[in-house]
């Protein structure tokens, strides 16, 4: 394969951990439905298929929220891609980021313990890029940083004086 500048080194999407919170409230609510099945309670029919309507809202929300952006990275490049259908991408160029005064990694708490955070890149013209709750973000972090290191001009040269 070529190693031209579309060639995607490696894709990265919204983790599953970032919606944590999501996922929680869908399983309570199933678990809530399940123990008043168990336990005999009898609800109206309608109470159960609102339940279901909103578990299935919320996952459904969640999982087209991770499938709305995504951050592909090129040997030249990074895409950042928003959208499904129709989609807005927004190319930054590692060469330009040559002399990136800021790269920075942001986790909470429990963004620490569960592996994932953000990433912050901001360049000469105060623009500023984020690659937003990705699994492993120190690995993540290190790619960029290399990218953007064999993107240098003059990368491998001795310094000139």
């Amino acid at each position: 394969m070529s190693q031209g500048a579309d060639y995607i080194l490696k894709t990265y999407r919204r983790t599953r951990k970032a919606f944590i919170i999501e996922y929680t409230c869908a399983a309570i609510l199933i678990l809530l439905v399940l123990a008043f099945i168990i336990s005999g309670t009898v609800l109206p029919n309608f109470i159960y298929w609102v339940v279901v309507i909103i578990v299935i809202l919320i996952l459904s929300w969640t999982e087209l929220s991770r499938a709305f952006v995504r951050y592909n990275i090129t040997p030249g490049k990074l895409v950042i891609i928003n959208g499904i259908i129709q989609q807005k991408k927004k190319n930054v160029y590692f060469h330009p980021l040559a002399y990136v005064p800021d790269i920075n990694l942001h986790q909470s708490r429990l963004q620490r313990i569960l592996n994932y955070g953000s990433i912050f890149v901001s360049g000469d013209q105060s623009e500023t890029f984020q690659v937003k709750d990705v699994d492993s973000p120190k690995k993540v972090l290190e790619f960029i940083e290399e990218m953007i290191e064999k993107n240098k001009p003059n990368h491998g040269a001795p310094p000139q004086q």
